[in-house]
């Protein structure tokens, strides 16, 4: 038995050595080819930041709710704090002058002091001429206007100010509103394509929260995309539970996609079907070459062009020894 890749040359080579032998194609190849399939049809069909629209979210819009904290309080206002509350414990103002690393002076202006350093305004909005035109001016902005139409329509309904306030006002709502969605086109939410090839080749768990629910979003938008996570999750189960009869049915369903670099994919487990069909039924492989292999390339591209083959010898097999 000789457990290898899909390679042609290879399987040319063992049959004209041991043409009695038992050739087994290696199941981390075997999946790893078809994860490559997907993510080159990927990588093909959708942009590195894939844009959702935003009506995708039905219980979200674009004006999102201030859900920032209240604004925080003056280090001065700490400071006051403790002092007023170490002299109602009854520390005199030299024992609080020592404990809080203060001056006497210092102690004796804060228990003088009856107020906040903070001004009572800090941190708060103040109300603005374009408040009562927002309607107005954030669906003109969705449709594409400039300052100055806008103004001309506010105006109609009783703006006073000056075009400079609206622009800061709109240019600010425009940030917030990138910031809040991402830097794609109007009305979507932008994702990395990244992700989707995560979720659809490895599963939802590894992408990562920030986006999980764009990219079930996006699934749920895109029928061919879930038949095709579908397709990769039954081959590996193919694999993991030995299903032999399972294979043929796979096939079909795959090629049902009509995806060209799965049906590229299909076309080479038929050619090379025995191999195949003998992965799924025994438990050997070159799964621990393979990871060894990795582990040497990982060694050697911490220390590429620093170090001598005779160093990087003696760390593989120091990481083998303790690993």
């Amino acid at each position: 038995m000789v457990t290898r890749d899909g390679s042609k040359s290879y399987a040319q080579a063992i049959t004209r050595t041991f043409p009695m032998a038992r050739q087994v194609n290696d199941r981390f190849h075997l999946v790893h080819g078809l994860i490559e399939s997907v993510r080159a049809f990927l990588y093909k069909r959708f942009a590195a930041q894939i844009d959702l629209p935003e009506e995708a979210f039905s219980k979200r819009t674009a004006e999102k709710k201030d859900t920032s904290p209240p604004f925080a309080p003056s280090p001065k206002d700490e400071v006051l704090r403790q002092v007023k509350q170490a002299f109602s414990q009854g520390r005199n103002k030299q024992q609080i002058s020592r404990e809080l690393h203060l001056s006497w002076t210092t102690v004796d202006r804060y228990l003088k002091r009856s107020e906040p350093w903070t001004h009572a305004s800090r941190g708060v909005n103040r109300p603005s001429l374009v408040d009562p035109y927002w309607p107005t001016i954030i669906r003109m902005a969705k449709q594409g206007k400039k300052g100055t139409a806008i103004l001309e329509q506010i105006r109609l309904e009783g703006y006073a100010g000056g075009i400079s306030i609206l622009r800061d006002a709109v240019s600010k709502w425009r940030k917030e509103r990138r910031k809040a969605w991402g830097k794609g086109k109007a009305n979507c939410i932008r994702f990395p394509r990244a992700q989707l090839i995560r979720g659809i080749a490895y599963g939802m768990h590894k992408v990562t929260q920030a986006n999980k629910e764009h990219v079930q979003r996006f699934l749920q938008r895109n029928p061919q995309l879930q038949q095709l996570a579908q397709v990769l999750t039954q081959f590996r189960q193919l694999l993991e539970e030995k299903e032999e009869q399972g294979l043929t049915p796979w096939l079909e369903k795959a090629k049902a996609l009509q995806v060209a670099e799965v049906t590229s994919f299909v076309k080479g487990i038929e050619r090379d079907r025995v191999s195949v069909e003998n992965a799924i039924a025994s438990p050997f492989s070159n799964g621990m070459v393979e990871g060894f292999v990795n582990k040497i390339k990982m060694v050697k591209r911490m220390m590429f062009g620093r170090a001598s083959f005779d160093l990087l010898r003696r760390k593989v097999l120091l990481w083998d020894f303790n690993y």
